[in-house]
């Protein structure tokens, strides 16, 4: 956050892995409030999954603020100038496998919000298991033929009351990596629909009509009551 693009001066990074170094800054005149800030490192540094790393940040000079987020993280912790130690925190950070490559692509932007797409994002619908071919398809439904038995990934957040069918056969919805959805897909065509009804919407509705019921009720006895006729 740079406190409504008001952020000057210049932020340093120190990347050091394995005995290795990349030093970078970059101008936070060029940043937008809470966005997400690309700062380029040299020497380029190779990091493994699951390498331990260590990375310094520094505001150097300007006269307004900036701010780094911080998300829990059980294996992190940071030091800071003035708070000393803050333990299982961690800004969020995206490393780029190419240093000329942009990390992210602005796709939208209006006067309430702006969009951007990650380099590389796997598409809304994958397959796994079969090479199986994605014809037409929308956020709630695919046409999909597969030479085999195979898996399909819906990048939706998991949650309760998603419903999916499969040829018109009502098919289980499960939790990919914790996050996304995936169903299974058998050997042929499958024309696959998700619909969404939120949980206890059935218990909702009549609790409406329930209330609706009694406002009525209410309604029609001051009409009949010779109180309310005389009040009219």
């Amino acid at each position: 956050g740079n406190y409504d693009n008001t952020a000057t001066g210049t932020m340093a990074m120190r990347l050091c892995s394995n005995g290795l170094c990349g030093i970078g800054s970059a101008d936070l005149r060029r940043s937008h409030d809470n966005m997400p800030f690309t700062v380029p490192l040299a020497p380029a540094i190779p990091l493994q999954p699951g390498a331990a790393f260590t990375l310094e940040i520094d505001h150097i000079s300007g006269t307004s603020p900036d701010a780094i987020w911080l998300y829990p993280a059980n294996s992190s912790h940071l030091t800071t100038a003035t708070a000393g130690t803050i333990l299982h925190r961690s800004p969020e950070i995206a490393f780029s496998v190419r240093p000329d490559q942009a990390l992210f692509r602005k796709v939208y932007t209006d006067k309430l919000m702006t969009i951007w797409r990650l380099a590389g994002a796997e598409p809304f619908y994958t397959t796994t298991g079969a090479a199986c071919r994605i014809g037409a398809h929308s956020a709630n439904g695919a046409i999909i033929d597969c030479p085999a038995a195979a898996t399909l990934i819906r990048r939706e957040l998991f949650m309760a009351g998603w419903h999916a069918t499969d040829n018109g056969a009502r098919v289980a919805i499960h939790v990919h990596h914790a996050v996304v959805q995936s169903i299974a897909l058998h050997a042929g065509r499958n024309i696959v629909r998700f619909r969404f009804s939120p949980p206890y919407a059935g218990w909702a509705w009549l609790g409406f009509w329930l209330g609706a019921l009694v406002l009525m009720w209410q309604m029609v006895g001051r009409w009949i009551s010779p109180k309310g006729r005389h009040a009219q």
